[in-house]
């Protein structure tokens, strides 16, 4: 098959994801959860939130050209401490509605119902902490920094909190959220408030609404719609399931489900849902199976897309702000993971700030700045070609016809700022095929070599490809090995543990990596692990005097890369029926 005439097929996967920690100055918040914040200009301002212990009532702001913060003092009638309301800009102005509410003093209020359980984002932090939902507005002036209490008539909605709300024109809209702190009564209403007369209205709804949910986020899409993605109905969590996109008509008070195509990312809540530009930011946040990502909903086109990444960010009941084209991230809940046990996760809250930029990879790029091949070995029916698909197009299918010989896919990416492009050989698994498979394997970079974490006898097998591979390239200092144990989704039929498969790992003199082509878990980690070590391994030779050996840093085992079971995409190729995963 003729490389040249192979690398004409474009990949499906053009987005790349680029994570930006911000270095913070002056009067930085402290740690939390909960919180909301909004941009004006080049100044964003955060409020509320909590932590374990208690809820916060201050004001922050944010001047981002120099990443310096100022813990503002604001007169009138300011808002009790809260978390889970919502806040929006509004021309000068900030506005606030719901939370869950402590009084001034940050104490226990004595009105119910109160919260008896940990929120279900802070899972394993001792909460010591309950409040009262609120249907309170509040008007923040940031020229003045005064807060007011407006008067507003109608039938407000009642109290609640992790609703989701949004500004269109002069409507401050709200629906769903919690009644209840133990998070047992979600809701499902809607509700806007005109911003001009101060008037609440409840329309009457048709068509088919979001069931009753909270933790859910609500953008503005064009021509009237609002769209709402994730939420969860229980303090038990979010199910294993695509999530639905619902859209709102404002002009005719219709709800419908928007048929969107590409992979949906799984439901999730507490997460962040932001408009920038054409895309909406689909955010990290709660899910079934405990992993944070990006996902982008091209809004015009009504697709799904998911960037790459040459890492991992997981976090959780954050807040996050838009800054032209880039999403502002504070705070929130993450996982630490156990050091001497990769399967236990110490939850912590943060006061960590970063920004997410997602950039386009045109088509009709030639070359990149980088080029390097990249074969996958492994026996028949472990995953390769399913593990392909999903890096190149993030799509996956149950069932696929083995691979015959040589396959061949290209796809160009972004490490560390430099295009990328890799040739990635799919190489078949069957004995019959080896003479032929092993004529690919010169004039790599790197190889994958892949075992089904199900099948023993694929994990026992992988030092005979290494030898195989060993006739026909020299596998030097400089060649990178992958070790990746596919199917980690698998839980029940596990056969080979993560840390037998770090243990190869280290003897191979390879990174190891714990994925899922079913469900995406950590499938670009495998695959961008190995270009980013390449793109250092080219940078070190151009440092390096022409007499000295090519190449740059030695192989080495991975040993804090979990398998975490990541979100599902379904569509693509695989490797033989129901055996790819």
């Amino acid at each position: 098959m003729d490389a040249d005439e192979q690398e004409l097929e474009q990949p499906v996967r053009n987005l790349v994801l680029s994570v930006c920690d911000l270095k913070q100055h002056g009067d930085i918040p402290s740690s939390r959860c909960g919180a909301q914040a909004v941009t004006m200009a080049t100044r964003m301002y955060l409020h509320g939130g909590c932590d374990e212990k208690r809820a916060y009532g201050d004001l922050h702001l944010l001047e981002i050209e120099q990443m310096k913060w100022t813990e503002l003092s604001t007169e009138g009638r300011p808002p009790p401490p809260r978390w889970g309301h919502t806040m929006q800009g509004y021309n000068t102005d900030l506005i606030m509605f719901g939370g869950l509410v402590t009084d001034s003093a940050g104490l226990l209020p004595d009105e119910a119902p109160r919260a008896s359980v940990a929120p279900p984002f802070a899972q394993g932090l001792a909460w010591g902490h309950t409040g009262t939902p609120d249907n309170s507005v509040y008007t923040l002036q940031t020229q003045s920094l005064q807060w007011q209490v407006p008067n507003c008539v109608g039938t407000p909605p009642s109290p609640r909190f992790c609703h989701s709300a949004c500004v269109v024109d002069d409507l401050y809209v709200i629906f769903g959220g919690c009644a209840a702190g133990d998070f047992s009564r979600p809701l499902d209403d809607l509700h806007w408030l005109d911003l001009r007369s101060m008037q609440w209205t409840s329309p009457s709804c048709s068509g088919t609404p979001p069931s009753p949910r909270f933790a859910h986020k609500m953008i503005r899409a064009p021509e009237d719609q609002l769209l709402v993605f994730g939420g969860a109905s229980s303090s038990s969590g979010v199910e294993a399931a695509h999530g639905t996109l619902y859209s709102f008509n404002l002009a005719t008070s219709v709800w419908s489900t928007v048929q969107v195509a590409g992979t949906a990312p799984f439901e999730r809540s507490f997460h962040t849902f932001d408009l920038i530009g054409k895309w909406a930011f689909a955010f990290a946040g709660s899910t079934s199976t405990s992993i944070s990502d990006l996902y982008i909903l091209d809004v015009p086109n009504n697709r799904w897309a998911r960037p790459l990444y040459e890492g991992q960010v997981s976090v959780r009941a954050h807040a996050s702000s838009v800054l032209h084209d880039k999403l502002i991230v504070f705070g929130g809940v993450r996982d630490k993971v156990s050091d001497s046990a990769r399967d236990e996760r110490e939850p912590r809250i943060s006061k960590k700030l970063f920004f997410l930029n997602v950039l386009e990879v045109k088509g009709g790029v030639a070359e990149g700045d980088f080029k390097f091949k990249l074969v996958t070995i492994g026996d028949s029916g472990v995953g390769k070609s399913c593990l392909l698909t999903r890096f190149v197009q993030d799509a996956y299918n149950e069932f696929h016809v083995s691979t015959i010989g040589v396959d061949f896919k290209t796809v160009t990416t972004m490490v560390r700022g430099r295009l990328v492009k890799l040739q990635l050989w799919d190489t078949a698994g069957q004995e019959r095929f080896s003479v032929v498979t092993g004529n690919y394997y010169r004039n790599s970079d790197g190889f994958v070599f892949v075992y089904d974490a199900t099948n023993r006898q694929s994990f026992d097998h992988i030092e005979g490809w290494l030898s195989q591979v060993q006739q026909h390239h020299e596998c030097g200092p400089n060649t990178i090995k992958i070790l990746v144990g596919n199917k980690a989704d698998a839980v029940s039929s596990l056969q080979v543990s993560e840390e037998e498969g770090r243990a190869k790992a280290e003897q191979l003199g390879a990174f190891f990596v714990a994925t899922s082509a079913k469900t995406a878990a950590n499938v670009d980690m495998a695959f961008l692990t190995a270009a980013q070590n390449l793109v250092e391994t080219r940078r070190k030779q151009k440092q390096q005097p022409k007499s000295a050996t090519p190449g740059g840093s030695n192989p080495m085992s991975l040993g804090k890369v979990g398998p975490t079971a990541g979100h599902g995409n379904e569509k693509g190729k695989c490797c033989q029926g129901g055996g790819g995963r």
